[in-house]
């Protein structure tokens, strides 16, 4: 074998052991990019230790890489703030629902619908139905809605649609003839009878109204149903605001309807 084929040869064998010294040093680079802090991963799935299954990769310092806690499905999660992981809040979303147990605050609005109320949010709040179609009621549930025929606010006891909740205002037409028709916000109804007490004269005494009326002023009451005598005959006295008295004729028990409306 002469001196320029050795030559060569050993050439030969030299490319290929450094060659292959190049791609062992490549392959522990790799490895060490995927375990030591600061490398790179190159590909997914990519192996790593102390992670949590479910968890998310979070910062809990500007060289510190963690993993939060298992986040269950379907669980929304919230920031953690400086050095801490995102953690799970109670606000779950199957895809159909958003549901939480804790109660929902806001200063603006909440709406839902396809075409939801504009009003501007007073500081007393409220809830406010813009006006449509009856929903469909089912049984064990009870709702309301706006009626957009009657411009009220209904109710539907589970499958059976009751009507508007106040059907008009209540106007209190006041002393004179002609009608004030003052708007009566926060009306009671109270309405029952009661046989009077044999005497000279004859009286019963209602007790017990709760929530009582204001004062013995702010409510007026009307008889009916009188067999025995014609209705002049009997009278009413407000006591108090949750108490009058049925003044009848002497020596009678005569079952007496009353009906009483005020604030």
């Amino acid at each position: 074998m002469n001196k320029t084929f050795q030559r060569v040869l050993v050439s030969l064998l030299f490319i290929w052991v450094m060659l292959g010294l190049t791609g062992y040093a490549d392959h522990l680079r790799a490895q060490q990019s995927q375990s030591q802090p600061g490398g790179g991963i190159s590909g997914f799935p990519a192996t790593v230790t102390g992670g949590v299954s479910g968890g998310v990769p979070c910062f809990t310092s500007s060289t510190t890489l963690a993993a939060s806690a298992a986040i269950a499905a379907n669980v929304l999660i919230k920031g953690g703030g400086v050095g801490a992981c995102i953690a799970a809040t109670s606000l779950s979303d199957n895809g159909t629902t958003v549901s939480t147990a804790e109660p929902i605050a806001t200063t603006g609005s909440l709406s839902s619908g396809s075409s939801p109320p504009t009003n501007t949010a007073g500081t007393a709040g409220g809830i406010i139905f813009k006006e449509g179609t009856a929903f469909t009621g089912v049984s064990a549930t009870d709702g309301i809605y706006a009626n957009s025929t009657n411009h009220c606010a209904d109710a539907i006891n589970q499958t059976v649609d009751e009507g508007c909740l106040v059907a008009g205002p209540v106007q209190n037409c006041g002393t004179s003839a002609a009608c004030s028709a003052t708007a009566q916000l926060s009306t009671k109804i109270v309405y029952g009878n009661a046989a009077l007490s044999s005497g000279s004269p004859s009286t019963v005494t209602i007790t017990g109204i709760s929530p009582a009326f204001t004062s013995s002023t702010s409510y007026v009451c009307t008889l009916g149903g009188q067999s025995n005598a014609t209705t002049g005959l009997y009278s009413v006295a407000n006591v108090s605001g949750s108490s009058f008295t049925i003044t009848g004729p002497s020596t009678t028990t005569t079952v007496v309807n009353y009906l009483c409306v005020g604030t």
